[in-house]
C-alpha cells in the first residue's frame, strides 16, 4: 500500500477528473482498513526501498499459491492465461462505466489501459490500447 503523500502525488500527476481522484484515495483507505481488519499482509511502500524488494516481498508471500498455478506449459496455454489477465484488467473498469453515478465521466472509450502482448512468447511485451478494442 502507497503511503497516502505519495499516492496523492502519483494521482495528481495522473490528471484525472477529481471524482476519481478521490474515488482512488478513498478505495485505498478502504483497502487498508479491510487489510488491517482481516489480518491481511501489508507491505507498504512509502520510498524507502526500490520496486524489486517490493515484488520480492510479495513474491515471497505468495510463493506456494504461485507454485501450484495455474501454469502455462504450451504456447496454447500462455495465450488462454494472457487473455484472462488482460480481461480481469478490463472488465472492472466496463462495470464502472455502466453505473449511473459514471455516467457523469464520459462512457470510458477514451479510457487507455495496460495490457500484455498476447502472442504467448516467453518474453512479454507491454502495450496500451484503448480498451474497447480488447474484445474477442
Amino acid at each position: 500500500m502507497p503511503i497516502p503523500e505519495p499516492q496523492r502525488d502519483r494521482l495528481d500527476e495522473r490528471d484525472l477528473h477529481p471524482g476519481v481522484r478521490d474515488f482512488y484515495q478513498h478505495l485505498g483507505e478502504v483497502i487498508a482498513a479491510e487489510a488491517k481488519r482481516f489480518g491481511g499482509r501489508v507491505v507498504v511502500v512509502d520510498g524507502s526501498c526500490g520496486p524489486e524488494h517490493v515484488v520480492k516481498e510479495v513474491e515471497g508471500h505468495f510463493v506456494d499459491v504461485l507454485a501450484r498455478g495455474p501454469l502455462a506449459t504450451s504456447p496454447a496455454g500462455r495465450r488462454q492465461l494472457l487473455r484472462y489477465a488482460n480481461r480481469a484488467f478490463v472488465v472492472p473498469y466496463q462495470t464502472c462505466f455502466t453505473r449511473l453515478w459514471a455516467r457523469a465521466l464520459g462512457d470510458g472509450s477514451d479510457v487507455v489501459l495496460p495490457f500484455t502482448c498476447e502472442c504467448a512468447r516467453a518474453v512479454k511485451s507491454r502495450s496500451t490500447l484503448p480498451w474497447p478494442t480488447l474484445h474477442p
